[in-house]
């Protein structure tokens, strides 16, 4: 496991989008149109152009923004619960 102490609060940002994009592979979602598929289905504020861009270049290793990386968490909450109530649904719980 990598450790990072940031020294300010940019670097802080930077490692928080790159653990998140961890986070995203560990799905595996492993490429960016997956990865932008998801982020559209689980979260409004990516359904138009410019913020699928942000999307992108988030993907890309190129956007380190607090509120780009709040929306990314959400799209990763929503996603968990979307394949846990799934599962819930196959087992019958539903």
């Amino acid at each position: 496991m990598v450790v990072i102490n940031p020294v300010n609060e940019t670097i802080k940002i930077a490692a928080n989008a790159l653990y998140i994009r961890n986070q995203f592979l560990k799905i595996p979602i492993t490429s960016r149109q997956q990865f932008v598929i998801t982020c559209r289905e689980h979260n409004d504020f990516f359904k138009d152009w410019q913020k699928i861009s942000l999307a992108e270049r988030f993907w890309n290793g190129r956007l380190y923004r607090e509120d780009v990386n709040e929306h990314m968490e959400m799209v990763l909450d929503n996603f968990r619960e979307s394949v846990k109530t799934l599962k819930m649904a196959q087992d019958g719980v539903y």
